[in-house]
């Protein structure tokens, strides 16, 4: 749900049939460098492909995966080059539900940005309730005079500019008070008036000016979710309320078919996988249709599904 494919590693035994299926971390796949037919035949994993604890990077613990192929001839070619059932890795099936690129993009990689506003929305509301509603302070004081004598020595280190501590200071989720140092005098004598200076900045956050967004920025993500209606966000089970049944019905009816193609190729990814199972329950299953969703309980009739619709008329 999250990348808009997944890879599943499966693990076979002597005879060709799998015993074990697992999803594992899809940003820890890469596939191996394709040919000029747009073709390959390995599926890397790496633990930190994304350099997420900022290591340098390790290719040789890079674990090379054969794709997923049900040919039985082609599975014990792959065994015997490993040299045995006990060496042989296994195969990655991959599944995308978007082919326009190598690499599915996210199904919100179109409304990315409104997914950060809203983010940064939420960061700004939590600021303020925990900072109780105020608004930024900045405190002079004194700076540190440094004698020509200091600077000619040999260990001397010029102060960091305050780039950083500003930085931090800005925007709704930094911080709220911010010290800095007044300049003094050639010969380092400072205005006792002036040693302590503090100044406050205003607020100029609106928070009217995000209740025309909300909505707006709301619908664009639920568009790239399948363009999930809003009724069906809002619904309570058991609890209509003011929402018209026959429109909760038409939304699961627009949703389902709005689904239809992506429970497709789901449902056709577990019928490639198992077909191949050791297990006998799986490997004999043919329907692997994946269920519609549906508000209502399977034993209500449509007549039910009238009544609940003229009860809230």
């Amino acid at each position: 749900s999250y990348n808009n494919g997944a890879y599943i590693h499966c693990k076979y035994n002597i005879l060709g049939h799998i015993v074990k299926v697992q999803n594992i971390l899809f940003k820890n796949c890469r596939f191996a460098k394709v040919d000029e037919r747009g073709y390959t035949s390995k599926i890397g994993y790496h633990p930190n492909f994304c350099n997420d604890d900022g290591t340098k990077f390790d290719k040789n613990k890079i674990r090379w995966y054969d794709i997923f192929n049900k040919n039985a001839n082609v599975f014990y070619k792959r065994m015997k080059k490993a040299g045995s059932i006990k060496n042989y890795k296994g195969q990655v099936y991959f599944c995308f539900l978007d082919n326009q690129y190598l690499y599915p993009l996210s199904p919100f990689d179109p409304s990315y940005m409104d997914a950060d506003t809203e983010s940064q929305m939420a960061i700004h509301r939590n600021n303020e309730v925990r900072n109780g509603f105020t608004s930024k302070t900045i405190i002079g004081v004194p700076e540190y005079p440094i004698s020509e004598e200091e600077r000619a020595k040999p260990d001397f280190v010029e102060p960091e500019p305050m780039g950083e501590e500003i930085e931090s200071f800005m925007g709704s989720d930094g911080g709220k008070v911010l010290v800095v140092e007044v300049p003094v005098d050639d010969e380092g004598n400072i205005d006792s008036s002036k040693a302590l200076d503090v100044k406050e900045i205003k607020t100029n956050i609106n928070s009217k000016l995000y209740e025309g967004w909300q909505k707006e920025i709301s619908n664009n993500i639920r568009k790239s979710a399948s363009a999930l209606p809003l009724v069906l966000i809002e619904y309570e089970d058991g609890n209509l309320g003011s929402t018209s049944g026959e429109a909760i019905i038409q939304a699961t009816e627009f949703y389902n078919q709005m689904t239809k193609d992506d429970r497709a190729v789901i449902s056709n990814c577990f019928k490639e996988i198992f077909s191949n199972s050791a297990n006998p329950i799986l490997k004999n299953n043919e329907n692997w249709k994946i269920k519609e969703l549906s508000l209502y309980k399977e034993k209500e009739t449509e007549e039910v599904k009238k009544q609940v619709i003229t009860a809230n008329k």
